[in-house]
């Protein structure tokens, strides 16, 4: 694929975040998923990657809401607390991540429950043979091009189990418009952040409850943008990488990613550190959620994200869909296990 086919590709994708929310929302209304008789003490989501992204992102989403501990699993191998009375959803876009799928033999062999959320491979072949509900969303794309299924299907799964109060369905639902309402205003922001990137190191902070949107967007930076990036949370880092910033300058890229509604200690700290990054040369952006909800917020700020990757990714003469270096990984891998 040409650079500018790829470019083409990824452009569309993004475009079409808003549809993959609804198209996954339909989907899984037509899923039977009972209440289960047993009451679980916590939950264990499995994933990797693009695929992983969405359980961290709804983790921080329903922490206000659900009463028992969730917990987002990136490894091979699962907690020694998982039992028969953890929920264990396993998401992997393809279906076949082998991170994933060795942690989930495991959680089989604890008597666990598990809802997968795929569109096919080993992971739904596994859950068919095992009568455990899956929800299937669409396929053939990148899975970072897709987390728009994973985290309305996750939203769902977690109603449907009335595990958290019914309106983050909802909440998806209104994200998707106002996406479609501001799609001009997110590109042209997308490509401001790229500019301010492009040849510098992102960082992105964020408070606790946007972490996983923080993670997400160093992901995106790494995959389309072929680029190294890192984050952090605020007040965390005030106790230890503020005092990184001795030796920064103007080669990083500081990006603030804020909710309206943030305690007011941590808008303090965030002025303060903003202040000291600036007298070490760095300038900063500051982005604030815009919508009615966490959950619309955080979408929000993820497409900006998403654009300013991609954009980024043709700056830096980069290829947005390829990813060379992991699919050299995964087959060396392959090599290995076959020895």
């Amino acid at each position: 694929m040409s650079k500018s086919a790829a470019f083409q590709l990824m452009n569309d994708l993004i475009l079409d975040f808003s549809n993959h929310l609804r198209t996954a929302l339909s989907l899984a209304s037509h899923v039977d998923l009972e209440k289960p008789e047993v009451d679980f003490k916590n939950v264990l989501i499995l994933g990797m990657g693009g695929s992983g992204i969405g359980g961290a992102i709804v983790k921080n989403w329903i922490a206000d809401d659900i009463s028992i501990p969730v917990q987002v699993a990136n490894d091979y191998q699962i907690p020694a607390y998982v039992d028969q009375d953890t929920l264990v959803i396993a998401s992997s876009y393809s279906g076949n991540t082998e991170e994933t799928m060795m942690a989930l033999n495991e959680a089989l062999e604890r008597n666990v429950s598990v809802i997968a959320i795929t569109s096919g491979g080993k992971l739904e072949k596994f859950c068919r043979e095992n009568n455990f509900p899956v929800f299937v969303v669409p396929g053939g794309n990148p899975p970072r091009a897709s987390l728009g299924y994973s985290l309305a299907t996750l939203c769902a799964v977690f109603e449907k189990l009335e595990l958290v109060t019914n309106r983050y369905t909802a909440m998806i639902e209104r994200a998707g418009a106002l996406l479609e309402a501001e799609r001009e205003s997110l590109q042209t922001m997308g490509m401001e952040v790229a500019k301010f990137m492009f040849k510098r190191t992102p960082i992105f902070y964020s408070t606790p409850h946007m972490e996983g949107l923080a993670i997400r967007c160093r992901q995106q930076i790494n995959e389309n943008s072929k680029g190294l990036a890192w984050q952090s949370v605020v007040p965390e880092m005030n106790h230890n990488e503020l005092l990184g910033w001795t030796g920064g300058n103007a080669s990083f890229a500081p990006i603030f990613l804020l909710s309206q509604y943030e305690f007011n200690r941590n808008l303090k700290r965030i002025e303060m550190t903003k202040e000291e990054i600036s007298s070490r040369g760095s300038s900063s952006m500051t982005f604030v959620g815009k919508g009615e909800s966490l959950v619309e917020e955080t979408i929000y700020l993820m497409h900006i994200l998403d654009w300013a990757s991609l954009y980024l990714a043709d700056l830096n003469g980069q290829d947005p869909v390829a990813i060379p270096v992991i699919d050299k990984l995964k087959a060396a891998l392959d090599s290995f296990a076959n020895e």
